[in-house]
């Protein structure tokens, strides 16, 4: 028969889940029986001592931390792993001034383009007229995209007619 590695009150970990570690609440006791084979599981319903996160496991998944008569003072020593919360992406017991500290940002400092790239952009521009002005509701569309396309190349003029001076 199958001895449970753990009883309730202990402190195990758990596989997969690194350096938690969980209080053990209960256990299940499951045996199986078939024609072929008959099979013991155990399984443990615990809580992680940081979170109180409800966690259930396969006594293959286990391993022993410490007994309950020693959890408090295990406890005490813990040093509890930093991991993220999964609703906010907060790291638990960091601490409270790191995480709510206001980030400064630097600003960018504005890109400065060159007369080719106005011209390309002011050219990607012209071909998306109408495309990109989802927005825009006129009477006459065609009459706005003509009116569009005359303001980019009039600016596009200005850059060339610059270059060439």
């Amino acid at each position: 028969m199958l001895e449970p590695i753990a009883q309730i009150d202990d402190l195990i970990t758990i596989e997969g889940y690194g350096d938690r570690v969980f209080r053990v609440d209960g256990y299940t006791r499951e045996e199986s029986y078939n024609r072929d084979f008959e099979a013991e599981d155990i399984y443990y319903d615990c809580h992680c001592v940081v979170t109180a996160e409800y966690m259930m496991a396969d006594q293959a998944d286990v391993k022993l931390a410490c007994r309950a008569v020693e959890a408090d003072a295990y406890l005490h020593h813990y040093k509890m792993p930093s991991f993220l919360s999964p609703l906010f992406g907060i790291p638990f017991y960091a601490e409270v001034d790191e995480v709510f500290k206001p980030k400064v940002k630097t600003p960018a400092k504005p890109k400065v383009l060159t007369r080719a790239e106005k011209i390309d952009a002011l050219l990607d521009e012209r071909n998306n007229v109408g495309s990109s002005d989802d927005f825009v509701t006129v009477a006459d569309m065609e009459a706005y995209k003509q009116h569009r396309y005359d303001e980019i190349d009039a600016q596009i003029k200005e850059l060339t007619a610059d270059g060439q001076s």
